[in-house]
């Protein structure tokens, strides 16, 4: 990821910090990643979230509550975020809770103007197409080619919001359940 950025904005020296915690809920993240913001000061956190909360069966009204309540306070820290949203998961497609996580994401990214990387729509994407052109879709080769996806997506996102003047301005309250 770094190499890609630093191809795609010249002159510009990324460094990044791998800080995430797997299993993670939203809640725990949020104030774990307010203390890293305090230490690290970035410019960009990326978040990869919503899985382990899905897993977990968080109520969907909690996981947009404590998702807003961080991504608020970023903003308020002036700090970019990048949502990374869940991970695709065959046997989950029709799963009512896991897709409803997926949708508050979106939903909240929406309503704070924050950046989300589809990695559930790339994955599937790419499962799909493996599956048409009959080349199995094993999950780790399906992981790691959603990531060089998501990379290449967030790269282009991020030159697209530097260079883009007509932004609209997003609310600054988490969304209320």
């Amino acid at each position: 990821m770094e190499q890609l950025l630093e191809q795609t904005f010249k002159g510009l020296e990324v460094e990044i910090v791998h800080r995430g915690v797997s299993g993670e809920l939203v809640r725990d993240a949020g104030a774990r990643i307010k203390m890293e913001v305090a230490l690290v000061k970035p410019d960009l956190v990326l978040w990869q979230v919503g899985t382990a909360d899905a897993l977990a069966r968080l109520p969907t009204e909690d996981f947009e509550r404590s998702l807003g309540k961080t991504l608020v306070w970023l903003k308020a820290h002036d700090v970019d975020v990048a949502l990374i949203g869940l991970h695709y998961i065959k046997a989950l497609t029709k799963d009512p809770h896991y897709q409803a996580i997926r949708k508050s994401i979106k939903k909240v990214a929406t309503e704070l103007g924050v950046l989300r990387v589809g990695r559930y729509e790339a994955m599937e994407t790419i499962s799909r197409l493996r599956g048409e052109q009959g080349t199995p879709a094993g999950r780790s080769r399906l992981t790691e080619a959603a990531y060089e996806c998501s990379a290449e997506y967030l790269a282009r996102a991020i030159a697209t919001g530097l260079f883009h003047k007509d932004r609209p301005k997003p609310a600054d309250k988490p969304p209320s359940n």
